[in-house]
Protein backbone atom coordinates (compact mmCIF):
# COMPACT_ATOMS: atom_id res chain seq x y z
CA UNK A 1 0.00 0.00 0.00
CA UNK A 2 1.24 3.49 -0.77
CA UNK A 3 1.89 5.34 2.49
CA UNK A 4 1.31 9.06 3.02
CA UNK A 5 5.07 9.65 2.86
CA UNK A 6 5.09 8.23 -0.67
CA UNK A 7 1.60 9.24 -1.77
CA UNK A 8 0.35 8.89 -5.29
CA UNK A 9 -1.69 11.86 -6.47
CA UNK A 10 -4.00 11.87 -9.44
CA UNK A 11 -5.03 15.00 -11.29
CA UNK A 12 -7.63 13.93 -13.80
CA UNK A 13 -9.08 15.71 -16.78
CA UNK A 14 -12.07 13.88 -18.15
CA UNK A 15 -14.21 13.94 -21.23
CA UNK A 16 -16.98 11.75 -22.56
CA UNK A 17 -15.30 9.42 -25.05
CA UNK A 18 -17.82 6.97 -26.47
CA UNK A 19 -21.36 5.85 -25.68
CA UNK A 20 -21.82 2.96 -28.12
CA UNK A 21 -21.63 0.11 -27.43
CA UNK A 22 -20.04 0.73 -23.99
CA UNK A 23 -19.91 4.11 -22.19
CA UNK A 24 -16.32 5.28 -21.77
CA UNK A 25 -14.37 8.18 -20.37
CA UNK A 26 -10.83 9.23 -21.09
CA UNK A 27 -8.53 10.11 -18.22
CA UNK A 28 -5.32 12.05 -18.49
CA UNK A 29 -3.57 10.85 -15.37
CA UNK A 30 -0.65 12.74 -13.87
CA UNK A 31 0.99 10.47 -11.31
CA UNK A 32 3.58 11.89 -8.92
CA UNK A 33 5.65 9.22 -7.16
CA UNK A 34 8.74 10.28 -5.23
CA UNK A 35 9.00 13.49 -7.25
CA UNK A 36 8.88 11.59 -10.55
CA UNK A 37 5.98 12.58 -12.78
CA UNK A 38 4.50 10.08 -15.23
CA UNK A 39 1.66 11.02 -17.58
CA UNK A 40 -0.60 8.23 -18.89
CA UNK A 41 -3.91 8.05 -20.72
CA UNK A 42 -6.67 5.84 -19.35
CA UNK A 43 -10.01 4.68 -20.61
CA UNK A 44 -12.64 4.27 -17.94
CA UNK A 45 -14.97 1.50 -19.10
CA UNK A 46 -18.35 1.08 -17.47
CA UNK A 47 -19.79 -2.41 -17.56
CA UNK A 48 -23.54 -2.98 -18.01
CA UNK A 49 -25.59 -2.09 -14.95
CA UNK A 50 -23.12 0.52 -13.68
CA UNK A 51 -23.23 4.27 -13.92
CA UNK A 52 -21.01 7.21 -13.13
CA UNK A 53 -21.04 10.96 -13.57
CA UNK A 54 -18.37 13.61 -13.74
CA UNK A 55 -19.14 14.75 -10.21
CA UNK A 56 -18.15 11.41 -8.69
CA UNK A 57 -15.31 10.27 -10.93
CA UNK A 58 -12.89 11.68 -8.37
CA UNK A 59 -14.09 9.06 -5.86
CA UNK A 60 -12.55 6.24 -7.88
CA UNK A 61 -9.62 4.48 -6.27
CA UNK A 62 -7.63 1.84 -8.08
CA UNK A 63 -5.85 -1.41 -7.40
CA UNK A 64 -2.79 -1.93 -9.52
CA UNK A 65 -2.03 -5.31 -11.07
CA UNK A 66 0.80 -5.05 -13.59
CA UNK A 67 -0.31 -3.09 -16.63
CA UNK A 68 -4.02 -3.07 -15.87
CA UNK A 69 -5.61 -1.05 -13.13
CA UNK A 70 -8.88 -2.32 -11.73
CA UNK A 71 -11.12 0.12 -9.92
CA UNK A 72 -14.46 -0.31 -8.18
CA UNK A 73 -16.71 -3.25 -9.01
CA UNK A 74 -17.88 -2.92 -12.59
CA UNK A 75 -15.27 -0.32 -13.49
CA UNK A 76 -12.04 -0.87 -15.38
CA UNK A 77 -9.27 1.69 -15.79
CA UNK A 78 -7.24 0.51 -18.77
CA UNK A 79 -4.03 2.24 -19.93
CA UNK A 80 -4.20 3.64 -23.44
CA UNK A 81 -0.53 4.18 -24.08
CA UNK A 82 -0.89 4.42 -27.87
CA UNK A 83 -4.24 6.18 -28.14
CA UNK A 84 -4.97 9.86 -27.95
CA UNK A 85 -8.07 11.21 -26.22
CA UNK A 86 -10.79 12.59 -28.44
CA UNK A 87 -12.67 15.84 -27.81
CA UNK A 88 -10.85 16.49 -24.55
CA UNK A 89 -12.31 19.46 -22.70
CA UNK A 90 -9.41 20.92 -20.67
CA UNK A 91 -11.82 23.03 -18.61
CA UNK A 92 -13.08 19.93 -16.82
CA UNK A 93 -10.58 19.51 -14.02
CA UNK A 94 -11.46 17.18 -11.17
CA UNK A 95 -9.99 17.79 -7.74
CA UNK A 96 -6.73 16.15 -6.76
CA UNK A 97 -7.08 12.96 -4.76
CA UNK A 98 -4.85 10.33 -3.26
CA UNK A 99 -4.93 7.09 -5.18
CA UNK A 100 -5.19 4.18 -2.74
CA UNK A 101 -3.27 1.26 -4.18
CA UNK A 102 -3.38 -2.21 -2.63
CA UNK A 103 -1.52 -5.10 -4.16
CA UNK A 104 -3.70 -7.98 -2.98
CA UNK A 105 -1.01 -10.42 -4.05
CA UNK A 106 1.09 -9.19 -1.11
CA UNK A 107 -1.64 -9.84 1.46
CA UNK A 108 -2.48 -13.16 3.11
CA UNK A 109 -4.49 -11.95 6.12
CA UNK A 110 -7.18 -9.27 6.27
CA UNK A 111 -8.13 -7.86 9.69
CA UNK A 112 -11.34 -5.84 9.81
CA UNK A 113 -12.66 -3.64 12.59
CA UNK A 114 -16.43 -3.61 13.14
CA UNK A 115 -17.83 -0.31 14.46
CA UNK A 116 -17.04 2.58 12.12
CA UNK A 117 -15.47 0.23 9.58
CA UNK A 118 -17.92 -2.48 8.58
CA UNK A 119 -20.83 -0.91 10.45
CA UNK A 120 -21.95 2.71 10.48
CA UNK A 121 -20.61 4.37 13.63
CA UNK A 122 -23.76 6.49 13.83
CA UNK A 123 -25.47 3.81 15.93
CA UNK A 124 -22.74 3.90 18.58
CA UNK A 125 -22.39 7.67 18.61
CA UNK A 126 -26.14 8.10 18.95
CA UNK A 127 -26.37 5.50 21.69
CA UNK A 128 -23.59 6.88 23.90
CA UNK A 129 -24.16 10.59 23.25
CA UNK A 130 -27.95 10.76 22.96
CA UNK A 131 -29.91 7.66 23.92
CA UNK A 132 -27.96 6.60 27.02
CA UNK A 133 -27.90 10.07 28.65
CA UNK A 134 -31.66 10.40 28.13
CA UNK A 135 -32.40 6.96 29.55
CA UNK A 136 -29.97 7.50 32.44
CA UNK A 137 -31.70 10.74 33.37
CA UNK A 138 -35.15 9.15 33.14
CA UNK A 139 -34.31 5.97 35.07
CA UNK A 140 -32.42 7.79 37.83
CA UNK A 141 -34.74 10.83 37.91
CA UNK A 142 -31.98 13.29 37.06
CA UNK A 143 -31.70 16.37 34.89
CA UNK A 144 -30.83 15.41 31.33
CA UNK A 145 -28.37 18.26 30.72
CA UNK A 146 -26.34 17.58 33.86
CA UNK A 147 -26.50 13.83 33.16
CA UNK A 148 -25.12 14.37 29.69
CA UNK A 149 -22.21 16.44 31.03
CA UNK A 150 -21.47 13.94 33.80
CA UNK A 151 -21.46 10.97 31.46
CA UNK A 152 -19.37 12.72 28.80
CA UNK A 153 -16.66 13.45 31.37
CA UNK A 154 -16.77 9.88 32.67
CA UNK A 155 -16.60 8.40 29.17
CA UNK A 156 -13.64 10.55 28.17
CA UNK A 157 -11.66 9.51 31.26
CA UNK A 158 -11.68 5.90 30.04
CA UNK A 159 -10.93 6.52 26.36
CA UNK A 160 -8.34 4.10 24.97
CA UNK A 161 -8.76 1.62 27.82
CA UNK A 162 -10.64 -1.67 27.82
CA UNK A 163 -13.24 -0.23 30.22
CA UNK A 164 -14.18 2.35 27.59
CA UNK A 165 -15.57 -0.54 25.53
CA UNK A 166 -16.77 -2.71 28.41
CA UNK A 167 -20.54 -2.89 28.88
CA UNK A 168 -20.12 -4.68 32.21
CA UNK A 169 -18.07 -1.79 33.52
CA UNK A 170 -20.63 0.82 32.45
CA UNK A 171 -23.54 -1.27 33.69
CA UNK A 172 -21.96 -1.29 37.14
CA UNK A 173 -20.93 2.36 37.08
CA UNK A 174 -24.28 3.67 35.85
CA UNK A 175 -26.55 1.00 37.34
CA UNK A 176 -28.16 0.35 33.98
CA UNK A 177 -28.78 -2.66 31.75
CA UNK A 178 -26.61 -1.44 28.86
CA UNK A 179 -27.30 -4.34 26.46
CA UNK A 180 -31.04 -3.90 26.91
CA UNK A 181 -30.77 -0.17 26.23
CA UNK A 182 -28.85 -0.98 23.04
CA UNK A 183 -31.61 -3.32 21.94
CA UNK A 184 -34.08 -0.45 22.27
CA UNK A 185 -32.49 1.20 19.22
CA UNK A 186 -30.99 -1.83 17.44
CA UNK A 187 -33.01 -0.92 14.36
CA UNK A 188 -30.40 1.82 13.81
CA UNK A 189 -27.59 -0.68 13.27
CA UNK A 190 -26.48 -0.36 9.64
CA UNK A 191 -23.93 -2.11 7.45
CA UNK A 192 -21.77 0.37 5.54
CA UNK A 193 -22.10 0.58 1.74
CA UNK A 194 -20.41 -2.20 -0.27
CA UNK A 195 -19.38 -4.12 2.88
CA UNK A 196 -21.32 -7.27 1.95
CA UNK A 197 -19.88 -7.28 -1.57
CA UNK A 198 -16.37 -6.72 -0.17
CA UNK A 199 -16.68 -9.55 2.36
CA UNK A 200 -18.13 -11.92 -0.22
CA UNK A 201 -15.28 -11.16 -2.62
CA UNK A 202 -12.78 -11.89 0.14
CA UNK A 203 -14.51 -15.19 0.93
CA UNK A 204 -13.99 -16.22 -2.70
CA UNK A 205 -10.29 -15.41 -2.46
CA UNK A 206 -7.52 -17.35 -0.69
CA UNK A 207 -7.24 -14.63 1.97
CA UNK A 208 -7.78 -15.32 5.66
CA UNK A 209 -10.37 -12.83 6.94
CA UNK A 210 -10.80 -11.98 10.62
CA UNK A 211 -13.09 -9.60 12.45
CA UNK A 212 -11.00 -7.87 15.12
CA UNK A 213 -13.03 -5.73 17.50
CA UNK A 214 -12.89 -3.91 20.83
CA UNK A 215 -16.64 -4.35 21.20
CA UNK A 216 -17.94 -6.16 24.28
CA UNK A 217 -19.35 -9.60 23.46
CA UNK A 218 -22.87 -8.52 24.43
CA UNK A 219 -22.69 -5.66 21.94
CA UNK A 220 -21.03 -7.90 19.36
CA UNK A 221 -23.85 -10.46 19.64
CA UNK A 222 -26.52 -7.81 19.12
CA UNK A 223 -24.81 -6.52 15.99
CA UNK A 224 -23.98 -9.92 14.50
CA UNK A 225 -27.54 -11.08 15.04
CA UNK A 226 -28.84 -7.91 13.41
CA UNK A 227 -26.49 -7.93 10.40
CA UNK A 228 -25.86 -11.62 9.75
CA UNK A 229 -22.21 -11.09 8.84
CA UNK A 230 -20.65 -13.60 11.27
CA UNK A 231 -20.35 -16.41 8.72
CA UNK A 232 -18.25 -14.25 6.40
CA UNK A 233 -15.20 -14.42 8.70
CA UNK A 234 -12.70 -17.19 9.33
CA UNK A 235 -12.26 -15.99 12.91
CA UNK A 236 -13.76 -13.36 15.23
CA UNK A 237 -11.35 -11.86 17.77
CA UNK A 238 -12.64 -9.85 20.73
CA UNK A 239 -10.11 -7.77 22.66
CA UNK A 240 -11.90 -8.45 25.96
CA UNK A 241 -10.70 -12.05 25.71
CA UNK A 242 -7.10 -10.76 25.83
CA UNK A 243 -7.83 -8.20 28.56
CA UNK A 244 -6.29 -5.48 26.40
CA UNK A 245 -7.75 -3.22 23.67
CA UNK A 246 -6.30 -2.97 20.18
CA UNK A 247 -4.64 0.29 21.20
CA UNK A 248 -2.15 -1.70 23.31
CA UNK A 249 0.72 -3.91 22.16
CA UNK A 250 -0.41 -6.65 24.53
CA UNK A 251 -3.42 -7.27 22.29
CA UNK A 252 -1.36 -7.82 19.14
CA UNK A 253 1.19 -10.00 20.91
CA UNK A 254 -1.53 -12.26 22.30
CA UNK A 255 -3.41 -12.33 19.02
CA UNK A 256 -0.33 -13.47 17.11
CA UNK A 257 0.17 -16.29 19.61
CA UNK A 258 -3.43 -17.46 19.23
CA UNK A 259 -3.82 -16.76 15.51
CA UNK A 260 -0.59 -17.15 13.58
CA UNK A 261 -0.18 -14.45 10.93
CA UNK A 262 2.63 -12.58 9.24
CA UNK A 263 2.38 -8.83 10.03
CA UNK A 264 4.28 -8.02 6.84
CA UNK A 265 1.55 -9.73 4.78
CA UNK A 266 -1.40 -8.43 6.77
CA UNK A 267 -3.91 -5.68 5.99
CA UNK A 268 -5.75 -3.95 8.85
CA UNK A 269 -8.70 -1.67 8.13
CA UNK A 270 -9.84 0.35 11.16
CA UNK A 271 -11.41 3.77 11.71
CA UNK A 272 -9.43 4.53 14.92
CA UNK A 273 -6.06 6.24 14.48
CA UNK A 274 -4.65 5.01 17.81
CA UNK A 275 -5.45 1.42 16.84
CA UNK A 276 -3.71 1.80 13.49
CA UNK A 277 -0.70 3.38 15.19
CA UNK A 278 -0.49 0.48 17.63
CA UNK A 279 -0.74 -2.02 14.76
CA UNK A 280 1.98 -0.15 12.87
CA UNK A 281 4.26 -0.32 15.91
CA UNK A 282 3.64 -4.06 16.05
CA UNK A 283 4.77 -4.36 12.43
CA UNK A 284 1.54 -4.70 10.46
CA UNK A 285 2.51 -3.37 7.05
CA UNK A 286 -0.74 -2.57 5.26
CA UNK A 287 -2.93 -0.06 7.10
CA UNK A 288 -6.09 1.65 5.93
CA UNK A 289 -8.72 3.83 7.59
CA UNK A 290 -12.23 5.11 6.85
CA UNK A 291 -12.83 8.73 5.91
CA UNK A 292 -16.43 8.82 7.19
CA UNK A 293 -17.00 6.26 9.98
CA UNK A 294 -20.26 7.98 10.98
CA UNK A 295 -22.50 8.59 7.96
CA UNK A 296 -24.14 11.53 9.73
CA UNK A 297 -20.90 13.38 10.34
CA UNK A 298 -18.62 15.20 7.91
CA UNK A 299 -15.99 13.31 5.98
CA UNK A 300 -12.55 13.50 7.56
CA UNK A 301 -10.27 15.58 5.34
CA UNK A 302 -6.94 14.67 6.93
CA UNK A 303 -5.98 11.28 8.35
CA UNK A 304 -2.67 9.87 9.49
CA UNK A 305 -3.16 6.78 7.35
CA UNK A 306 -4.50 6.27 3.81
CA UNK A 307 -8.30 6.31 3.82
CA UNK A 308 -11.30 5.24 1.77
CA UNK A 309 -14.87 6.43 1.77
CA UNK A 310 -16.40 3.06 0.82
CA UNK A 311 -15.16 -0.47 0.21
CA UNK A 312 -15.87 -0.43 -3.52
CA UNK A 313 -12.69 1.64 -3.79
CA UNK A 314 -10.52 -1.36 -2.88
CA UNK A 315 -12.75 -4.21 -4.02
CA UNK A 316 -10.78 -7.43 -4.61
CA UNK A 317 -11.27 -8.90 -8.07
CA UNK A 318 -11.79 -12.46 -9.22
CA UNK A 319 -8.22 -12.85 -10.38
CA UNK A 320 -7.36 -13.36 -6.69
CA UNK A 321 -8.76 -16.87 -6.96
CA UNK A 322 -6.23 -19.66 -7.11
Amino acid sequence: MIRDSNAVHLIAKSTHYRTDPIPRFIFIGIFEISNVTVTLNFALILLPGNSISLKNIHQIRAICFGETIFGAAGLYLVPLLKEKPHNLDPTILLRSTKLIMINWQEIDTVLLDMDGTLLDLHFDNYFWLEHLPKRYATIHSKDETSSRQLLAKHFESKRGTLNWYCLDYWAEQLQLDIPELKREIQHMIRIRPFVMEFLQQLRESPKRVMLVTNAHRASLDIKLNRTGIADLFDDIIVSHDYRAPKEQQQFWLQMRINHQFDPARTLLIDDTMSVLTSAQQFGIKHLLTLLQPDSQQAKRQETEFPGILHFDEIMPVTILKK
